[in-house]
């Protein structure tokens, strides 16, 4: 998974060099070091900087939701500062863009009976968005390499309960 340190493997540092470099390149050369699955070209939103996951997190909760804002938004509203975001700091810029947030404490069943897409907060450190619980697979938008899922003991393993629910409709 990744983390603040992030350690690329010889086959990625190359690619390094070339700091113009897509994204996209970049982003399959992480997922395949990491054994992780690759994905076809999508329309999801993805962190910019080290400590923008949040706010990249909820512009795509609210993209998908209908409600059109950047991360750069975001940051402004929620205060992000080189430190990263607060929850509440999110759930402030939510609520200015009008729409309802709450932080709370979840078990794993209960991502079955929120409201989805929800972002939640894992390994003390990082912002991912949850958009669908199948049985006891977990389909993430992890704002730093995009589409994953994690089976239910894998997902336990980061996650705590840390949770903001986006609720019902706009507050404005």
């Amino acid at each position: 998974m990744l983390g603040v340190g992030l350690v690329l493997s010889a086959l990625a540092i190359p690619l390094l060099a070339h700091a113009a470099m897509d994204r996209r390149v970049l982003r399959a050369a992480f997922r395949f070091q990491q054994g992780l699955p690759l994905t076809g070209p999508s329309q999801e939103l993805l962190q910019k900087k080290l400590y923008d996951c949040g706010p990249a997190a909820l512009a795509e909760a609210l993209r998908l939701r209908g409600v059109v804002v950047s991360s750069e938004e975001i940051e402004r509203l929620a205060g992000t500062t080189v430190r990263g975001t607060s929850m509440l700091g999110l759930q402030r810029a939510a609520a200015a863009v009008g729409v309802r947030a709450d932080g709370m404490m979840l078990g794993f069943d209960d991502l079955h009976r929120v409201p989805l897409p929800v972002l939640v907060f894992v390994r003390g450190r990082h912002f991912v968005l949850v958009t669908a619980v199948d049985g006891y697979v977990v389909s993430v938008h992890d704002p730093a390499i995009g589409r994953v899922q994690f089976g239910r003991a894998q997902f336990l393993r980061d996650w705590h309960g840390e949770a903001l629910v986006l609720q019902g409709g706009s507050t404005l």
